[in-house]
């Protein structure tokens, strides 16, 4: 099953990125930079990271991302190949 779900995104002058049609205040530092968003589904969280000068990848900042809806395991669905 699919865990996580990534996203670049391009921090605005307020510090901030939109996921899906949500916004996250990673700081006003990253303005006009781009950082990697991924939703951990099974955790639901949110985690920034971003790649400085020197090529590091290193978490900025994480947030609660509660799903609305029941996260299913399509192990066993109608999504799954009878092939």
């Amino acid at each position: 099953m699919k865990e996580k779900t990534n996203f670049i995104r391009e921090v605005d002058s307020w510090g901030k990125i939109s996921v899906l049609n949500e916004y996250f205040n990673v700081g006003k530092e990253y303005t006009d930079e781009y950082v990697w968003a991924t939703i951990e589904t099974r955790k639901q969280t949110l985690i920034v990271c971003y790649k400085d000068e020197n090529l590091k990848v290193r978490e900025i900042n994480k947030f609660g991302y509660e799903i609305g809806a029941t996260v299913h395991n399509h192990k066993n669905s109608i999504f799954r190949s009878s092939l």
